[in-house]
């Protein structure tokens, strides 16, 4: 089994979010890892951990996760 963490910064250091907002919806794209490819047809395992100085982030009450293939450069 491989583990990997990867830090995801929602906001700059100012507080200010990132990527767009529309009403109740904030869409961030965040790119997880370069050149990675899905080897074996299997089950992979995606879990996501808030992990702040705050116990919850307000006004976050779900979040979603695509995963898409990137452009080639």
């Amino acid at each position: 089994m491989n583990i990997d963490t990867v830090n995801i910064d929602l906001s700059d250091e100012y507080g200010v979010w990132k990527g767009n907002d529309s009403y109740k919806n904030f869409d961030y794209k965040a790119l997880l890892h370069k050149n990675f490819k899905f080897k074996d047809p299997k089950i992979y395992i995606v879990k996501f951990e808030q992990f702040t100085r705050n116990d919850t982030l307000k006004g976050v009450n779900e979040i979603g996760f695509e995963l898409s293939r990137s452009k080639k450069q």
